[in-house]
């Protein structure tokens, strides 16, 4: 992969239970990867540790804690420079890819001119929106939502919703799914589930560690500051289906 398109990857995850490993398999040579421990009193897996921000950039992980995915990504995004990135990825971290995931779906990206974007889901994954699901018949869907799941932001997109990615308001980003379709209409830019690459969300059901954490709350309060779609608004626009 050419230099310029290495992604950045930041992945918040638990010791105890996580599928780090993979995170390291699929983003460690294929993109600038951070890892941050979520769980502050266990061990770190072998695997993880070259990719810890102490190692890499001297920063205490204690700075992230209490560690939760979208705090811990504004925490290190004050310390990076955006404009080394054309592509900047969010995953969580109990997802399974295909080989060669990176290049295959920033390829897509590239070529269809997204902005924003997720791989879609397989079919045996635990998932919230059905419109997450793969589509067999298609290479991608232009869609008006992306989850926070695993968004890839394309740098101008990242550059423009920066602001809006409150985690004081919403620190495990409940709400900020809802907005992104207001602010990339109004920009312009292009949403899609990308359907030729899907990832696999079985290993963990979705909220498993989140029971101390008032989620609505969350959601509520980032709604009062920037305006959403609601769920049923939810929709495709367009399908590029695959080649027969």
């Amino acid at each position: 992969m050419a230099a310029e398109h290495t992604p950045l990857v930041i992945c918040s995850f638990f010791q105890s239970d996580s599928l780090v490993e993979e995170t390291v398999r699929v983003f460690g040579d294929a993109a600038d990867l951070y890892l941050v421990p979520i769980e502050p009193e266990t061990p770190v897996p072998a695997a993880a540790r070259p990719f810890l921000p102490s190692r890499k950039l001297g920063i205490d992980e204690r700075v992230f804690q209490p560690c939760k995915k979208w705090r811990t990504i504004a925490v290190l995004l004050e310390h990076l420079a955006l404009d080394r990135y054309d592509y900047c990825i969010f995953p969580d971290d109990d997802l399974e890819y295909s080989e060669e995931f990176v290049p295959r779906f920033l390829t897509l990206l590239d070529s269809h001119d997204i902005a924003l974007a997720q791989p879609a889901l397989t079919p045996d994954s635990y998932h919230t929106y059905d419109i997450s699901v793969r589509r067999e018949d298609a290479v991608l869907r232009l869609t008006n939502f992306v989850e926070i799941m695993i968004p890839c932001f394309r740098r101008d997109c990242l550059q423009r919703l920066h602001r809006t990615l409150d985690a004081t308001t919403s620190p495990m980003g409940y709400g900020f799914d809802l907005h992104w379709p207001y602010a990339c209409a109004d920009a312009g830019l292009r949403m899609a589930i990308i359907d030729q690459t899907p990832v696999a969300h079985r290993f963990r059901p979705t909220g498993k560690h989140y029971g101390g954490d008032d989620l609505h709350g969350q959601g509520y309060a980032y709604g009062r500051r920037f305006p959403r779609i609601l769920p049923h608004e939810i929709c495709e626009i367009e399908r590029i289906p695959r080649l027969p």
